[in-house]
């Protein structure tokens, strides 16, 4: 009824100064029923009134300012979240004590100041802007421009329903909760992180390895935002005591991405992470993965023979996934059976057997091992080997004419090898199948738009093993910062590998169980390339910095 009336009192303004006729007036009310828009756009569709006539009209009956967009601070531009700011098409411009001054362009949406004082939980006044200054401001500041989304109107908390079940679908939790997803989609983000604290319900992305807000939202929409989650994935919504998993398929730009959902009880209201697995994720080469092209062909030719065992290795998060499956894209083919083990599956590959692990019914990854050589599969990968049981199929699989492409939790090449012999398996049999072992960590890629020289960044050489002498003609690059990257000075990631391709004298070096730094030291003898070595390359290319490269191979 609120809308309804000041729909009536827009058009009355509008007739009372001449500008529409009673009939343009009810007729575009009836318009406006069928097409669900505002009073006002409706009048401009159907070519009743002008638009900038119709824009003094609305300036004027709430009472809005006018106002130039000058220099808008950091500190400013942080109070609203990114997302926020793209779908509302709205920039902060300056705070006056407790009060945010924002500027938009369109006083059309009657609704954008109510709602952007329930999502931001702040006393809010609106100015208005010229259209060409806004989009400017984005792209100085957001690095960015507005896309043409539907504006979120969110409910005011006394009017929200006490039963969760009518209210996760309620139209604004459903359109936040796309809102979410689709900023998480559009920024690459890994995780999704749904968190209830003491006086608020904040909503966090895991962005090139860090989190970042993505927005807060009143605690009272907490439990139907959750709510919404658990249905859309398959969980039980009125169990809240224990923790559940799911997974829930979203579609949004042209992207579709599979969530992988798991809650958790906490003392202010239960959780949420969603895992984003991104299709883009898989369908990376060996070129955009970051493994340097003296590499890439003796790793295709591995990855081409009939047998042996190719081991990913390196700690949670480093990437050995994506790794793994753009070792299947480049094998794949029609006249190879190929099978996949994975705990959860994390991509569908067309032409490729996907086995999930379910441990709830007790199918493991033995128990499915252990059936899988019937299948007559070619090729086999097993996500990870977890205990001496899959390791033994692994190595038991490639030894009887298999090529089986696996993963480890281990810090670099060496401890990968001492590994498998601590779980338990036979140093001959890790010497007779290995043909290749992949270590890995990824990185953060230096903003392009902020990059700058800065030779202090030599003082991290010794941190890294290096001399300075060695590089004292080498630019180091760092990056300070700017809208394209969000003030974060890095965009994006890359990997960074240690690779060892196992020959006759390695693999009789392996049967003598040498110690590790024995070990180590006879690997580094084949001119392997470490992980400090590889980064410290990309830093030299400007790639990413010092900083970076010490933050990530510390254990290495």
């Amino acid at each position: 009824m609120e809308k309804e009336r000041k729909y009536i009192l827009l058009g009355n303004l509008l007739k009372a100064k001449g500008l529409i006729t009673d009939e343009q007036l009810q007729y575009a009310l009836l318009e406006q029923k069928r097409t669900k828009k505002l009073l006002g756009q409706t009048l401009v569709d159907l070519g009743f009134i002008d638009r900038n006539k119709l824009l003094d009209v609305l300036i004027e009956q709430f009472g809005l300012k006018r106002e130039e967009i000058g220099e808008i601070s950091k500190e400013v531009i942080e109070k609203i979240p990114l997302s926020v700011a793209l779908n509302y098409r709205t920039v902060p411009l300056r705070l006056e004590k407790d009060k945010l001054i924002i500027g938009f362009s369109d006083p059309l949406n009657v609704d954008l100041l109510d709602n952007l004082r329930f999502i931001l939980g702040t006393d809010i006044e609106g100015v208005i802007v010229e259209e060409k200054q806004l989009e400017e401001a984005f792209l100085n500041y957001y690095g960015k421009l507005p896309e043409k989304e539907e504006i979120i109107e969110l409910p005011r908390t006394e009017g929200i329903k006490k039963d969760y079940e009518d209210l996760i679908n309620q139209p604004p939790v459903v359109k936040l909760l796309n809102l979410v997803f689709s900023q998480a989609i559009r920024e690459r983000a890994s995780d999704l992180h749904f968190e209830p604290c003491k006086d608020e319900f904040r909503i966090r992305a895991r962005i090139d390895g860090f989190l970042r807000e993505i927005v807060k939202v009143p605690k009272e929409l907490a439990l139907a935002l959750v709510s919404r989650v658990k249905v859309l994935s398959g969980l039980d919504v009125s169990e809240s005591r224990i923790p559940q998993d799911g997974r829930l398929m979203v579609e949004t730009e042209n992207v579709s991405v599979d969530l992988r959902v798991a809650t958790l009880p906490t003392v202010f209201g239960e959780s949420a992470v969603l895992r984003v697995l991104d299709r883009r994720q898989f369908e990376l080469s060996f070129e955009e993965l970051g493994i340097e092209e003296s590499l890439r062909e003796r790793i295709k030719t591995a990855l081409h023979r009939p047998q042996g065992l190719i081991l990913v290795s390196g700690p949670s998060g480093s990437g050995k996934t994506t790794t793994l499956y753009a070792c299947l894209k480049e094998i794949k083919n029609t006249t190879a059976k190929m099978v996949t083990v994975e705990d959860p599956v994390e991509y569908d590959m067309s032409e490729i057997l996907h086995i999930p692990i379910n441990l709830k019914i007790g199918l493991d990854f033995a128990k499915v091992l252990r059936h899988l050589l019937r299948h007559d599969p070619d090729i086999i990968m097993i996500g990870e080997i977890r205990d001496i049981e899959t390791a033994e199929f692994s190595i038991r699989a490639a030894l009887t004419g298999h090529l089986v492409l696996t993963s480890l939790h281990a810090n670099d090449v060496p401890s990968s090898i001492t590994r498998l012999i601590d779980m338990g398996v036979e140093p001959f049999l890790v010497s007779s199948t290995l043909s290749i072992i992949i270590a890995q960590r990824l990185i953060r890629l230096l903003c392009n738009h902020c990059k700058y020289e800065d030779q202090a960044q030599k003082e991290l050489l010794g941190e890294l093993g290096f001399s300075k002498d060695e590089f004292k003609d080498t630019i180091f690059y760092k990056a300070k910062g700017c809208p394209q990257c969000n003030y974060i000075g890095y965009k994006g990631r890359t990997g960074i590998f240690e690779i060892l391709i196992f020959d006759e004298r390695l693999k009789r070096e392996i049967l003598e169980n040498k110690e590790i730094s024995v070990l180590r030291k006879i690997i580094l003898g084949t001119g392997m390339k470490t992980l400090k070595e590889d980064a410290l390359n990309k830093c030299v290319h400007g790639i990413t910095s010092l900083e970076e490269v010490v933050r990530q191979t510390r254990e290495a």
